[in-house]
């Protein structure tokens, strides 16, 4: 590290979990959209009857939460 730059763990676990949502992220929406075709479902209605165009929406959320929760409890104890 150049001299007088100081990173806090947070800061780490910050960044890691961003780079994540950048780049793995959008891929959410192609992993929901073969979850649905592999069960030949239109929208994920189905799963969660009046929430299909919320979901949706929301593809990249759920793919990144998961990511997040996992890290989380593997990383950092200490919550």
């Amino acid at each position: 590290w150049p001299q007088g730059l100081s990173v806090r763990p947070v800061q780490f676990h910050m960044v890691v979990i961003a780079i994540y949502a950048s780049i793995v992220g959008p891929f959410g929406g192609f992993i929901a959209s073969a979850i649905k075709r592999a069960y030949d479902i239109k929208d994920f209605a189905a799963f969660l009857p009046g929430h299909g165009g919320l979901m949706d929406r929301n593809d990249c959320q759920m793919l990144t939460c998961l990511f997040v929760g996992v890290y989380v409890s593997t990383f950092i104890r200490d919550l």
